[in-house]
């Protein structure tokens, strides 16, 4: 068999495992956006819903979520070194996952970045992240959850 004819056979059997590659990791990680607020001190309760494929999202009227601290924040100069259990809730109100998480609270801006697993629910095993951000001096909050499927 001459090599032009080799390469093609290669290709043809190439493409298909290639397209199928890009494809899933085209996918990424599942997205949520949410918006909580304090309800007593490191607990919080609040409304999740889907990052659409434009970017946009809207937790308004989304699915219930609640946060809670799971042990006393450890500051270190400008952050606080945090724990968080997050609940998300399906229409019917059963668990749909549960994440903990530990991360960092930026202390000046209150800005928190927290990385974590699945720890109950679908996806069990999954890495999350989250990034928040304050939406007022109460401890309401704002930002998107990512698991990664």
């Amino acid at each position: 068999m001459n090599s032009y004819v080799k390469g093609l056979l290669v290709a043809a059997l190439t493409a298909p495992l290639l397209a199928a590659s890009s494809a899933a990791h085209a996918e990424g990680p599942e997205a949520y956006c949410f918006a909580k607020r304090a309800i007593a001190p490191g607990s919080w309760i609040g409304t999740y819903a889907p990052v659409a494929a434009d970017g946009s999202c809207d937790p308004t009227n989304g699915l219930r979520m609640v946060s809670q601290l799971t042990s006393a924040p450890v500051v270190t100069g400008e952050v606080a070194h945090i724990t968080i259990r997050w609940q998300f809730f399906d229409q019917s109100g059963a668990l749909a996952f549960q994440t903990d998480q530990s991360g960092i609270l930026k202390l000046g801006s209150g800005d928190v970045v927290l990385n974590g697993t699945v720890t109950g629910g679908e996806n069990s095993g999954a890495r999350t992240h989250d990034e928040g951000t304050p939406t007022d001096a109460n401890g309401s909050y704002a930002g998107v959850m990512r698991v990664q499927s």
